[in-house]
């Protein structure tokens, strides 16, 4: 998905994630005015930068079918990282800011976050 996108890309797609900090967690959410779960603010950061929705997955497994694996020494901000936190492979998804922080949207009852 990012392997031809430009660095500048990759930064404006960063800060519009950054933009949502503080919003709800929402099942299916994926609006600033509603919340967003975990692959809709994925889904939000891409699109409000370009990236067409019928180029970009919505759910996270789909997300993760359609991406390559690298290594944690090659990610660059905009990457997606995904973690297996339901007992299943892909199970939640978040975006790479950089210095080893990712922002995402954690769980019910949470707000959008940066973690490491």
């Amino acid at each position: 998905m990012l392997t031809s996108l430009e660095d500048k890309k990759r930064i404006d797609i960063v800060m519009t994630a950054m933009s949502t900090i503080g919003k709800p967690y929402r099942w299916g959410g994926q609006q600033m005015q509603e919340g967003f779960d975990c692959s809709g603010l994925v889904f939000y950061a891409y699109t409000q930068n370009g990236v067409h929705e019928h180029e970009m997955p919505r759910v996270t497994t789909q997300l993760a079918k359609n991406s390559r694996p690298i290594k944690r020494s090659e990610l660059k901000p905009g990457d997606l990282v995904f973690f297996n936190t339901l007992g299943q492979r892909y199970s939640h998804v978040g975006l790479y800011m950089g210095e080893g922080r990712f922002i995402n949207a954690p769980s019910k009852g949470k707000q959008v976050r940066i973690d490491s």
